[in-house]
């Protein structure tokens, strides 16, 4: 990138200015990820219990049949 072109009296503040805008863009690109995975991990945090009820009550009825040899008194 040159800022070099005609008298250049202003190229050493172009320089700064563009290395000031270039690391705060960073930052608030860092900061909206940082965001937009939080309520990705709230949201999902929330749907694990249903899931995991879900696959307890699958595993219950696969193995359903299997209930009277694991359990020979049932009182």
């Amino acid at each position: 990138m040159s800022f070099t072109l005609g008298q250049s009296t202003q190229s050493t503040f172009l320089y700064f200015l563009f290395i000031i805008a270039s690391l705060y863009i960073d930052v608030i690109l860092l900061k909206m990820l940082i965001a937009i995975m939080g309520s990705t991990f709230a949201s999902r945090k929330l749907v694990a219990e249903e899931i995991k009820v879900k696959d307890h009550l699958r595993f219950l009825l696969d193995n359903w049949h299997l209930m009277d040899y694991a359990l020979r008194d049932k009182s």
